[in-house]
């Protein structure tokens, strides 16, 4: 991606995909996405994401012709930091792992992985994970969140 002759960022997308299937698995990559990318967003509420730079790889797999997906991936959020009307938050990295099958007919998913981590400085600040997978209902779907014991 440009803004001019201003590199963005790269989005890239690989691998075996059949559109009259609606069925395959690709690998996307998000790199080096900055705060121009993100101000883009944030801008309109005053937001200024400073130094942050995203970077995300992902592996996703649909089947059942779409209506089964799963998703298996990590997002990096390096030097996450926010400005608005003069107060900024420290930096910080924030790494997210997620493993996730979406089955769209049954207005389900179910949550594999989920793990958090944030570090500050050098020193971890924040980890939470799933200890179990978790079922998740949208969509008006009848059944509530199932949530591991």
């Amino acid at each position: 991606m440009l803004k001019g002759t201003t590199p963005l960022g790269q989005v890239l997308v690989s691998g075996p995909f059949d559109m009259a299937k609606s069925e395959g698995k690709l690998t996307v990559q998000l790199l080096s996405l900055d705060k121009q990318v993100l101000n883009l967003a944030g801008g309109k509420q005053g937001l200024d994401f400073g130094s942050t730079t995203v970077n995300s790889t992902n592996q996703i797999q649909m089947a059942k012709a779409g209506k089964e997906i799963t998703a298996t991936g990590q997002l990096n959020l390096n030097k996450f930091q926010v400005t608005r009307t003069n107060q900024t938050t420290p930096p910080l990295d924030l790494s997210v792992r997620y493993d996730v099958t979406v089955h769209n007919t049954a207005k389900t998913a179910l949550l594999r992985q989920l793990t958090i981590n944030g570090v500050q400085k050098g020193n971890p600040l924040l980890h939470a994970e799933l200890t179990s997978p978790m079922t998740l209902a949208f969509g008006g779907a009848a059944s509530a969140v199932a949530i591991p014991r």
